[in-house]
């Protein structure tokens, strides 16, 4: 399984993991989740923040103004967790704070430093 963790007050996301749903080199899958990786990576790096990548895990720190960039890649995350709950489990996370799963990053809210969040609709 691969595990998500994203903190969007840093930002920052960690990837730990394989989806183990098809042979390696034609998994899905991991390919969805390593292309929205190697993508929040190169904009991160593009806007002064850092990120490590290898065979099963990431970590990646954003750069100034990035938050754009961690919240559109999260949504990924977020559907791919919803298509395939056996193979990707995504968590957002605030220091020891734990966000419900109900509740979607709807605005950074730049005065604040802060993502405002709002109750998904069913």
């Amino acid at each position: 399984m691969i595990q998500i963790r994203f903190d969007p007050q840093v930002p920052l996301v960690e990837v730990k993991g394989h989806a183990g749903t098809g042979p390696k080199g034609e998994d899905l899958v991991c390919a969805a989740v390593t292309a929205l990786v190697l993508t929040l990576k190169a904009n991160a790096e593009a806007t002064g923040g850092r990120g490590e990548v290898g065979p099963g895990f990431a970590r990646i720190r954003g750069g100034q103004n990035a938050q754009g960039d961690f919240r559109a890649v999260c949504r990924g995350f977020e559907i791919l967790s919803r298509a395939f709950p056996q193979a990707v489990r995504y968590r957002v996370r605030t220091g020891d704070r734990e966000i419900p799963r109900d509740l979607v990053c709807y605005h950074y809210h730049q005065e604040k430093g802060a993502f405002l969040w709002k109750k998904q609709k069913k």
